[in-house]
């Protein structure tokens, strides 16, 4: 059984930490709250993409991607990364924020009744972010530091689907990770997604349109890589609609 999924995310509730520092040396200055500090947008919109084929065990595949910029902007504090002082108190700071996520899965179907199934997960996710930061200097110069982290990791989970009557589901979902590889210098990476909603489903069940709140927060701090290292934090909140499609 083939089952896929388009849909759109809306996310209303972002808060983003970015830290870029030298390694041996100057460590950077921690911006907390980007969406408050650097004017990066606290609202965005994202694609979200997934596929699997199978029946008690599945595998397939999702992939979600939220990318947000901002234009120069007056910062109040002291913008500091990598070693480089983009802007004092009053200067003017570019930002740019991109994460992307794609994972491969393996779900097993542990309970199944006529109204009910409970399924765990486990899989790889490659998780990709991308920071540029550009600040504008007294002489009309721009200095621009930026960093790209690309880290692949296991992740596990579960999921829960309620069928009351054919042409309703309730579902919910959970998926994490939390783990460290000194080997490629990967500090720590934490992330963990929550997925509840509804689904109506049309066809037979052939067709379905979902609505869905999903929380998401996710942690990454690099370590060294050559001379820099990195630390990144996301925390989201944000509602689905997304249309589902299976195929015997």
């Amino acid at each position: 059984v083939f089952r896929g999924e388009v849909g759109m995310l809306a996310w209303p509730v972002l808060r983003t930490s970015i830290k870029i520092g030298r390694q041996g040396g100057d460590p950077g200055r921690e911006i907390t709250d980007a969406e408050e500090q650097l004017g990066l947008p606290h609202q965005a919109l994202s694609p979200y993409v997934e596929a699997s084929v199978g029946s008690i065990v599945r595998a397939g595949a999702d992939f979600l991607d939220l990318d947000r910029s901002e234009r120069f902007r007056t910062v109040h504090e002291t913008v500091n990364a990598k070693g480089v002082l983009l802007a004092n108190p009053g200067g003017q700071v570019a930002s740019r924020f991109h994460y992307l996520q794609a994972s491969a899965f393996v779900e097993w179907e542990v309970v199944r009744g006529a109204s009910y199934r409970f399924a765990l997960i486990g899989g790889a996710r490659y998780l990709r972010i991308a920071t540029r930061l550009r600040g504008l200097q007294p002489d009309g110069s721009v200095l621009a530091v930026s960093r790209e982290s690309d880290v692949l990791s296991p992740f596990f989970g579960g999921s829960v689907e309620l069928t009351p009557v054919p042409t309703f589901a309730v579902f919910a979902s959970v998926r994490f990770i939390d783990w460290a590889w000194s080997d490629i210098q990967l500090r720590e990476q934490r992330y963990f997604i929550s997925r509840i909603g509804a689904e109506v489903k049309f066809f037979d069940g052939a067709v379905g349109v979902a609505l869905d709140f999903r929380f998401l927060s996710s942690s990454l701090d690099t370590g060294a890589v050559g001379k820099t290292r990195g630390r990144f934090v996301l925390d989201a909140a944000g509602v689905g609609l997304s249309v589902t499609c299976r195929l015997p």
